[in-house]
């Protein structure tokens, strides 16, 4: 049983940093969006 919970909360974590980082992308490529449209 511990080790279920282990490794659910794992794959939680897991979860959390691919979003995070999939907003941190999203981000980034706005920014380079908007320089583009600012500098053309």
């Amino acid at each position: 049983m511990e080790r279920e919970s282990e490794l659910t909360r794992q794959s939680v974590e897991l979860a959390v940093q691919a979003v995070g980082f999939y907003k941190w992308l999203v981000d980034e490529k706005n920014k380079e969006m908007t320089i583009a449209i600012r500098y053309r």
